[in-house]
């Protein structure tokens, strides 16, 4: 079961772009499910050439895969994320029309990383094995930030970090939380345009009245 996560402020709507699907969704969790249920299909699918069942289905991509169906399926998983990132990025934007939009071409909006392995929680004493899906990963690193004991009412109270190999300290959760980002690479917010992931809104700001700027 994928970790639980803090409500957040908005209904999201997350909209599927494998091939010609245009299921929506309005939690991760069926988001994500629905996908999978793609990616069975697409492995179990027998009349398929070989090579051509690595060719990632998502509209806009053109991923291709010369590690096999596993590379794959933690690609498409990161697709999972980024749209709810660019859902997110459509929201500020909606609630900021005065910002402007970006400039850059919208097929690039699906444009993501590649994603070598799967994604590892270095914490002290963590045994969790590794994710495929970076959004269960990056709610599991939190959950270990919200557990840290600190004293009742003490919300500056210095937290070590149990990164592994980090001896930082941070003055409460949420700078803590915000930490351990630089450890996992986490973005927040995504640009619907043009699919760019940035570490908080104050970045993602910054791109679109530069992109505004140049239209």
């Amino acid at each position: 079961m994928p970790p639980k996560r803090r409500i957040q402020r908005k209904m999201l709507k997350l909209s599927c772009e494998w091939g010609s699907c245009q299921e929506l969704s309005s939690q991760m969790e069926n988001f994500c499910k629905h996908v999978e249920e793609h990616l069975t299909c697409l492995n179990t699918e027998e009349d398929v050439e070989a090579g051509e069942d690595r060719m990632c289905p998502w509209r806009d991509c053109g991923f291709c895969s010369v590690d096999g169906f596993e590379e794959l399926r933690r690609h498409l998983l990161f697709h999972c994320y980024h749209t709810k990132l660019k859902q997110l990025g459509q929201q500020v934007l909606d609630a900021q029309p005065e910002l402007g939009s970006c400039s850059i071409a919208y097929h690039n909006r699906n444009i993501i990383p590649d994603i070598p392995d799967n994604f590892i929680c270095l914490w002290e004493d963590c045994e969790q094995p590794p994710y495929e899906n970076p959004e269960w990963f990056y709610r599991h690193v939190e959950m270990h930030s919200v557990c840290v004991d600190i004293p009742t009412g003490d919300s500056e109270f210095s937290i070590r970090c149990g990164w592994k190999d980090c001896e930082a300290t941070a003055k409460g959760r949420p700078k803590l939380r915000e930490h351990l980002r630089s450890h996992t690479q986490e973005k927040l917010v995504a640009c619907p345009g043009c699919g760019g992931m940035y570490a908080n809104n104050t970045k993602f700001f910054d791109h679109i009245i530069r992109q505004s700027a140049m239209e």
